[in-house]
């Protein structure tokens, strides 16, 4: 069974009972931002991104993220994956070389291993990238089972805020442990003190917990 816990509502001793389950340690020091592509593999289309007619925005608001973080002393790493597959198709040779799947793997594994993050956080922006971010979350999960994962963006907010997808979202994402509704530049920072600092829960906000249990 699933429970989907509004931040607001909870008292301190429920909050951070669910925190030590997601973290025993209670130690977040790196956290790896992860960008999924704008599509997943069936939408992707090889001949318009070597044409390079596909949109590659910068990932702004998670560099706002990173930013705050490390005023706090947090260690962060982005991870692009819509420019990874972008810039692989690119360089290579024919569609036959190009492995969507495969380059977004060895990606993670990589910079999983040699980054060592306590935190995972996600950005999924548009609708469109919807069963793109899904796919990513699963492939973390398989990698890194241990490491909780955090979900935010605009696609996220809109969907968790209205009762008639809140049900169906949070079930796509079982693997979230937490997601982070509208701009989280503050309350992301306030979730992470938390974590490590044991500090009062009534200072974290805009947060739902999904937990599962």
């Amino acid at each position: 069974m699933q429970d989907i816990v509004f931040s607001k509502t909870h008292k301190d001793e429920e909050f951070f009972k669910y925190i030590d389950l997601i973290f025993p340690s209670r130690r977040i020091r790196n956290i790896l931002f992860i960008i999924p592509p704008d599509a997943d593999s069936g939408m992707f289309n090889y001949n318009t991104a070597k044409r390079k007619r596909y949109w590659n925005f910068p990932p702004y608001g998670v560099g706002v993220l990173a930013s705050h973080l490390r005023l706090i002393d947090i260690n962060v790493s982005i991870v692009n994956l819509n420019n990874l597959v972008l810039k692989k198709s690119q360089n290579s040779n024919s569609e036959k070389e190009f492995n969507f799947n495969s380059c977004i793997q060895t990606e993670l594994e990589d910079k999983i291993s040699s980054f060592k993050p306590d935190f995972i956080g996600l950005s999924c922006m548009f609708s469109q990238t919807h069963k793109s971010t899904i796919k990513v979350v699963e492939l973390v999960k398989e990698i890194a089972p241990r490491i909780p994962i955090g979900l935010g963006g605009v696609h996220v907010t809109n969907c968790l805020v209205d009762s008639k997808t809140l049900k169906t979202f949070t079930e796509d994402f079982i693997n979230v442990d937490v997601f982070f509704t509208y701009e989280a530049e503050l309350s992301l920072k306030s979730f992470v003190l938390a974590v490590n600092d044991n500090s009062n829960s009534e200072e974290v906000g805009q947060i739902i917990l999904n937990h599962k249990g």
